[in-house]
């Protein structure tokens, strides 16, 4: 899986480079739905270059995909906090903050 995600990384740069915006939303949820079972804390390490290429991918194109930027953003900083980069996880969570993205009536409900 980690194989898997790090060639969906490539695919990501791969994809911003030919400046297509679908291309690269779709390889950057792609990312994110491998990554999830590696969220764990002995795999975490594993995930935070593939959120960062995947975050900066998105903001390159001005993505209005909101939600997966915030995620992402946040899982960067947990990644931070457990290599105890504190201050690197502050920067990224005052980022995530900056995002203008609200939660929906149905998250809420969901969460």
């Amino acid at each position: 899986l980690v194989q898997a995600v790090r060639k969906v990384e490539k695919a990501v740069d791969s994809a911003r480079r030919s400046n297509d915006s679908m291309l690269v939303h779709t390889a950057c949820i792609l990312v994110w739905n491998l990554s999830l079972p590696l969220m764990q804390t002995e795999y975490r390490k594993h995930v935070r270059k593939p959120f960062a290429t995947a975050l900066a991918a998105l903001e390159s194109i001005g993505s209005n995909l909101h939600q997966l930027k915030v995620h992402l953003q946040l899982e960067i900083a947990n990644c931070d906090v457990s290599e105890e980069l504190l201050t690197k996880a502050s920067a990224k969570l005052q980022e995530a903050l900056q995002v203008d993205y609200v939660v929906s009536d149905e998250e809420k409900a969901a969460a």
